[in-house]
């Protein structure tokens, strides 16, 4: 019957747990989970036409239902972000990209200091539109609970992709561009890597 089968369809349907006001951004433009879904991540612009980043606690939303809380925020006309991720291998460290800027950030005691990816030439006129962390073909990181800053740790890569048609595989640890690979003719517009393999689409 059609009512057995529309109940069981809106029985797998996802439902809204929470509706989370942002007054202080007049549009949002990129978001991301932190891996322990106890964090959620926001870029856009506020009603002055400022670039803001804000970072959210959502733990007591996932668990009991409560409010997000705002926990750090920065707000800057100097730069522009289009895309965003939570690192996979430190705790509260993001990363974004944008117009002509790559910025690893840190969350910490209510603040987000940030500092730009040498860029070099690659810089001027050049829009970084996807970010992409090199991961097992199970989808998790490499050594994500056992990862240190540490002058054996050689294989945590992550991937950028650009308007230019280009892809950039940069060294997490050392923050340093390693490889830049001219694919395409037109902008990348997403990027996932594996262990084995990068994937990436154009327009």
């Amino acid at each position: 019957p059609a009512g057995a089968e529309g109940d069981a369809v809106g029985a797998g349907m996802l439902r809204c747990a929470a509706v989370l006001p942002c007054p202080a951004l007049e549009s949002v433009r990129a978001m991301a989970f932190d891996p322990h879904t106890r964090y959620v991540a926001l870029a856009g612009t506020d009603p002055q036409g400022r670039q803001q980043l804000r970072v959210l606690d959502i733990s007591r939303v996932v668990t009991a239902g409560g409010n997000a809380v705002t926990v750090a925020r920065q707000t800057s006309a100097g730069w522009d972000i289009d895309c965003l991720k939570f690192s996979p291998w430190e705790e509260q460290q993001l990363v974004t990209c944008g117009r002509e800027n790559i910025r690893f950030w840190r969350l910490k005691d209510g603040h987000l200091p940030g500092c730009s990816l040498s860029l070099g030439s690659r810089v001027r006129c050049t829009h970084y539109t996807c970010i992409a962390f090199e991961c097992t073909k199970a989808g998790r990181p490499y050594d994500a609970a056992k990862y240190e800053l540490s002058k054996e740790t050689g294989r945590h890569h992550m991937f950028v992709g650009n308007c230019r048609g280009q892809l950039l595989q940069i060294g997490y640890k050392d923050r340093t561009v390693q490889v830049v690979l001219d694919l395409h003719a037109e902008a990348i517009t997403s990027v996932c890597a594996t262990d084995g393999f990068v994937v990436n689409a154009s327009i």
